[in-house]
């Protein structure tokens, strides 16, 4: 016997979407719910979002009651929702945009200000990019259009197409073209829309969203450095270069004053530093570290943990300082480092201080 309490109990749904930033405009129900609604495509649904004890709820005409996630964008009173079917008997059902409650400014300040207090890391990114590039792999669905710029490890001398190569990976990395990624438009490959892209899909599917979402943190925490550093008319940009088949190597670049001791009348000059991180697999990786001055005068620290490539690294270096030689460059300082690269070296290193999380911007409110 069924009653008609059990016929008003909510319907529960079972996934929270995310579209158009913090808002959630859309819910998914699975088959049995759906055809209990008796959701047809297209129909719009208008009800009544009420308040309850327990989280809001929308009552339908039909007074059959969905159970609402505590972000749904829409304020308590009517509502209309149109339903669009997916897959498998599914439906989602979309807040129309006439009803969705606008963004208001304290929620970007919020996300802001986290984004400026993550560590600068690519854990995430680093994971989605590595998939996508090997197939051996699970894959995360994320796939390269062709133009992409991807490095192949097996090229050993740098030369006009790997110069190219890693430009193009800067320009695709998502730093830029921030209004088209938001538009969706995709006329400039970039990283960024490719991962909205992404995300749209797996949303569609119903696909944990975790990994994308953390990338996108990560990405989007890169964004805001490098316009802390353009605002303080320095440069510090962080991107992620992608090998076919291999990791992606992480790289940072920063513009900065000389560290070296000067007379304080003499002009100050600039140098620029250049971070990479090469992963050897997903737990191993080397870092190097390298300072290019009056644009000919190197000086590059390298730390590597795995004996085997340490030994074959100290081996070349008579050969580093040939090849440096015959390309018109200064070799002034090569240091290899049998170790990962620790936060008390990072201090040591040139006089610098270590950077553990996103600055350059401060936003008082």
């Amino acid at each position: 016997m069924i009653s008609a309490d059990a016929i008003n109990q909510p319907i529960r749904v079972n996934a929270v979407y995310s579209e158009g930033g913090t808002s959630v405009y859309s819910l998914r129900l699975e088959p049995p719910d759906a055809r209990s609604l008796g959701l047809r495509e297209g129909q719009v649904i208008n009800g009544l979002i009420a308040s309850r004890p327990d989280g809001n709820v929308l009552i339908t005409k039909s007074n059959r009651q969905i159970a609402l996630p505590p972000n749904f964008a829409a304020s308590p009173g009517p509502a209309s929702l149109s339903a669009s079917a997916i897959s498998s008997g599914a439906f989602l059902l979309s807040l129309q945009q006439s009803e969705r409650r606008p963004s208001t400014s304290n929620l970007s300040i919020d996300r802001a200000h986290r984004l400026l207090g993550r560590p600068l890391q690519s854990d995430a990114l680093r994971q989605l990019i590595s998939s996508a590039t090997n197939s051996s792999r699970e894959s995360s669905g994320l796939q390269f259009p062709r133009g992409f710029s991807l490095l192949t490890i097996g090229a050993m001398f740098p030369n006009k197409t790997m110069v190219e190569a890693i430009k193009q990976s800067l320009i695709q990395s998502g730093l830029y073209n921030e209004a088209n990624a938001l538009r969706g438009q995709s006329d400039r490959i970039n990283l960024k829309n490719l991962l909205l892209q992404l995300r749209r899909v797996q949303l569609n599917r119903g696909a944990d969203l975790t990994l994308i979402n953390q990338g996108l943190d990560e990405l989007e925490t890169y964004q805001l450095d490098a316009l802390g550093g353009q605002i303080n008319r320095a440069t510090s940009l962080n991107w992620l270069i992608p090998v076919l088949g291999e990791w992606p190597i992480e790289v940072f670049l920063e513009e900065r004053q000389s560290s070296d001791a000067r007379a304080e009348n003499e002009e100050k000059t600039n140098e620029w530093k250049v971070s990479l991180r090469v992963n050897l697999s997903q737990d191993k990786h080397l870092d190097i570290t390298l300072v290019v001055k009056e644009e000919t005068e190197i000086r590059i620290n390298l730390w590597i943990p795995v004996l085997e490539v340490y030994q074959i690294a100290s081996e070349k270096k008579g050969w580093l300082n040939e090849a440096f030689s015959e390309a018109g460059l200064d070799l002034k300082e090569l240091n290899i480092f049998p170790s990962e690269k620790r936060s008390e070296l990072n201090a040591i290193s040139y006089g610098e201080k270590e950077t553990k999380g996103s600055s350059g911007i401060l936003i008082d409110v």
